[in-house]
């Protein structure tokens, strides 16, 4: 099923259909997840005015979802936003909203390592870096989110939040108490299963970059799962616009910056991907799989 729907979003965008490579590995999709932003610190000037009305740079359209709704559709716990209560006195299904919203500007905290944990949260705009600091200070970012998914979930055990998650750019999320969840995980198992998938996804991303020893590797992972996310998302299967600098995706990948650049470079050079200002094209996803270790 996953299969068909992202060769049928493929073919939508014009491009050809996938290469035999690619249809054996598009089930293997989850073990590459690291999703990228700008190389660029800088903005461009037309993309410097493009704002909406709280200060947020606008997603060009080829990044925008192709429905409205789209954001709650994809959310990894989008059926804990309403969860049935017993039925009323007239007979009536009730429903107490669990989610409560909040939003951030870049630089702003959304979870702080070392805090209790009281709630867990679901990006639905922007994207958030979750980091920790070494004794000596150093931040090591291990993730990238975007809408959909989920933050905090480190906090079950300790009961405190073991990471940092901060905006990189305008955010928006939705927070779930822990209360809440946990009175809905004890009247659902669904929602247990989806706690566990959230988990394990993030368990195999982390998994993945462990597994990829060449920069080359890692860099092409990271642009694959980037492209294989924005297909399950309804974006374009075309273009990535990158969010954070060249320095946050090195340090992500475990690299200087310098070698970074050269692994992009490589790919480049190769007519893997093409690079101008904040975007990267996909020129050959099937090669841009193989080079992320997805292919043997």
């Amino acid at each position: 099923m996953r299969r068909r729907a992202i060769t049928s979003q493929m073919e939508l965008h014009g491009r050809p259909n996938l290469s035999s490579c690619e249809q054996e590995q598009i089930s293997m999709e989850r073990r590459c997840s690291w999703p990228i932003a700008g190389f660029n610190n800088r903005p461009s000037s037309a993309e410097s005015r493009r704002h909406d009305p709280d200060g947020a740079r606008l997603v060009p359209a080829t990044l925008q979802p192709r429905r409205a709704g789209e954001l709650c559709r994809r959310c990894t716990l989008e059926s804990t936003c309403h969860q049935r209560a017993p039925r009323g006195e007239h007979g009536a299904d009730t429903s107490a909203p669990m989610r409560r919203a909040g939003s951030y500007r870049a630089g702003d905290y959304i979870f702080r390592a070392g805090d209790a944990f009281n709630c867990i949260a679901v990006v639905r705009k922007g994207c958030v870096k979750t980091l920790v600091n070494d004794s000596e200070g150093n931040e090591q970012i291990l993730a990238f989110s975007f809408p959909g998914d989920v933050l905090g979930l480190g906090g079950f055990h300790s009961l405190t939040y073991p990471c940092s998650s901060i905006a990189l750019e305008s955010v928006q999320v939705c927070r779930i108490p822990y209360s809440e969840i946990r009175a809905g995980t004890e009247r659902s198992s669904a929602l247990q299963y989806r706690l566990l998938g959230a988990l394990s996804e993030q368990i195999e991303r982390v998994a993945m970059m462990a597994a990829n020893s060449r920069t080359e590797e890692r860099m092409a992972s990271f642009l694959a799962d980037l492209l294989l996310r924005q297909l399950r998302s309804g974006y374009s299967s075309q273009r990535l616009q990158l969010r954070m600098s060249r320095v946050e995706i090195a340090n992500h990948l475990r690299m200087a910056p310098e070698t970074a650049s050269r692994a992009l470079k490589r790919l480049v050079l190769d007519g893997v991907i093409g690079v101008r200002s904040r975007q990267v094209e996909v020129l050959d996803s099937g090669r841009l799989l193989s080079r992320a270790a997805l292919c043997g």
